[in-house]
């Protein structure tokens, strides 16, 4: 048997006759992925998902195992039956988790202080300039960084979600709400994080170039940075505002519109393509308002202190103490999710990007491929291969190959499910693993006829929104969107957050409560309802005037 990408591409004769079901990644990949994401995931954050639950001893999962589907990745949960080994795991899983318990800021910030190592390494480097052997080694230590990086995502990513079920189960016990429930996500919301500070740097940018006499310019050119640049570049103070810009860029450029990508415009952080930044700074402008986001943290805030005094009066005295410590980390853990998109994901699928670009650039050069993005088409072992002697080969039969099954690929409707069990059946596995349960699959939606909704899903964050629908099927529509929209999405991504500064509502057809539609909303004090019954992006369309209704999981078609 042979593999074209990885011995993790699914084998329907081995697969099928394994795991009970195999759930769809839509929180990752979606569109479908090409051969050399697809095997840096398969190779690189496979371990990390299942090498994570073992170093943490998590009682009840060994996370998850990954197979590659039509350029989808399917997981199969991977979960513990025997209680005695359950038992057995528990006192090694507790001493895990006590650091986070104890001192959340600590615990998150030594992943933190690693991986910064890594960046001060690996961002200075010019590789255009490295020599054919410098390149080679640059190129194992970018492999390590993206397998460390992958591990070190899921020792934080599994307490941190811990925690947050933790406050569920005790929620659930002491005040009988659960994470769907206004009250309960009026206690997680109103941190500040990585994410919100560099949308306020950039919107303070945007002012200050306003200031400075740029505003016809902002409005007016293109935000393309092809366009946006040269035309800010004609003036003094267009070049001075792109100083402060490109500054900005260095610290805070490398968010990915499309993280779990290295191919195509999508996937190029900031720093090498401004355009989405621009694009932001346009919308700020026409929204024509302060930044909203600081108005509605400290409005966020004052909910939850509210909240807090609610709930805090019917705990029993006995354990107020504890609940006043869960209720100071629990959201630290809920913004996990932007925190750890700032310091690990977005940076390394950068880093890796621009390695694959200048080998795909020398290989044109040398003959080996048409085109340097065709090197998105070979795997990463080959890429390391090719690096020493790509004059000697030609990969395009290989890549041709390979980019005609991508394309069909992506025409493909994508099954939510492999195997022998439905979604539904398989809801007591997921919940053996928080990763799944809260950000890959997520609640069932309850469909009330008596409520006569056109959509029902989740409640991801609370409220009640009127708007036009905007059907956002991927980041090279975030142009068309406007303020007080109401964005209809397959799922959104840590990159999509500028956008929740001006819209409505958000209706996102998958995802759980600790997906970043449902943190992004509570943030922004915008309704967001997540898993809906039906494919909304298939349901609703652009133009139609809905309902968005956070806090009973229903959208209403006012005017088509």
């Amino acid at each position: 048997m042979s593999f074209e990408i990885s011995p993790l591409e699914w084998d329907e004769e081995r697969d099928l006759n394994g795991p009970d079901i195999w759930i769809l990644d839509t929180a990752h990949s979606l569109p479908p992925w090409t051969p050399c994401y697809a095997w840096s995931w398969l190779n690189c954050l496979q371990p990390g998902w299942s090498g994570g639950p073992e170093l943490l001893s998590l009682p009840s999962s060994r996370g998850s195992y990954s197979a590659l589907v039509d350029s989808c990745c399917y997981l199969a949960p991977n979960i513990i039956t025997d209680e005695e080994e359950k038992k057995s795991r528990e006192p090694a899983f507790r001493e895990a988790m006590k650091p986070w318990i104890e001192d959340y800021d600590k615990a998150w910030g030594s992943i933190v202080d690693e991986m910064l190592g890594w960046w001060a390494k690996l961002d200075p480097i010019e590789v255009e300039k490295l020599s054919t052997g410098q390149l080679f080694e640059h190129y194992d230590d970018c492999l390590i960084m993206y397998k460390r990086m992958w591990m070190l995502h899921f020792l934080g990513m599994y307490p941190a979600y811990h925690i947050y079920g933790l406050f569920e189960e005790t929620t659930k016990s002491l005040l009988g709400i659960n994470d769907t429930d206004p009250l309960f996500l009026r206690l997680v919301s109103g941190y500040d994080n990585q994410l919100k500070k560099s949308d306020r740097m950039l919107y303070q940018l945007a002012m200050k170039g306003v200031d400075m006499g740029l505003e016809d310019t902002f409005k007016k050119v293109p935000a393309n940075a092809n366009e946006m640049i040269p035309a800010l570049e004609q003036s003094e103070k267009g070049k001075v505002w792109l100083n402060e810009f490109n500054g900005f860029l260095k610290t805070r450029g490398w968010r990915i519109p499309r993280f779990t990508e290295f191919y195509g415009p999508q996937s190029a952080p900031w720093i090498e393509d401004p355009t989405p930044a621009f694009i932001f700074l346009k919308q700020q402008l026409e929204k024509g308002d302060k930044f909203a986001q600081d108005e509605l943290m400290v409005e966020s805030l004052g909910e939850r202190d509210e909240a807090v005094k609610e709930v805090l009066a019917k705990i029993p005295r006995d354990k107020r103490d504890w609940f006043r410590h869960l209720l100071d980390i629990v959201p630290k853990a809920v913004g996990f999710s932007p925190e750890h998109n700032h310091y690990l994901d977005h940076h390394a699928n950068g880093i890796m990007r621009r390695l694959f670009q200048e080998c795909g650039r020398r290989f044109a050069l040398a003959g080996a491929i048409d085109d340097p993005d065709d090197v998105f088409f070979m795997v990463p072992p080959e890429i390391e291969h090719a690096i020493l002697t790509p004059s000697l080969l030609n990969w395009r039969p290989t890549i041709n190959r390979r980019k005609s099954k991508w394309e069909e690929d992506c025409k493909k409707d994508h099954p939510m499910t492999l195997g022998r069990l439905t979604l539904a059946e398989a809801v007591p596995m997921i919940v053996t693993d928080i990763i799944l349960e809260k950000l890959v699959v997520g609640a069932m939606p309850e469909v009330r006829p008596e409520l006569k909704a056109d959509l029902y899903g989740v409640c991801g964050a609370p409220g009640v929104a009127e708007g036009p629908a905007r059907v956002v099927m991927n980041e090279s529509q975030f142009h068309e969107v406007h303020p007080g929209d109401v964005l209809v999405a397959v799922t959104t991504y840590s990159s999509w957050t500028p956008l929740f500064s001006i819209i409505g509502a958000a209706v996102v057809d998958h995802g759980g409560s600790l997906s970043h539609a449902a943190i992004v909303g509570r943030e922004s004090g915008i309704p967001v309802i997540i898993n809906t019954n039906e494919p909304a992006t298939q349901k609703l369309k652009t133009g139609m005037k809905v309902r968005v209704d956070g806090n009973q999981g229903t959208i209403h078609v006012l005017a088509s």
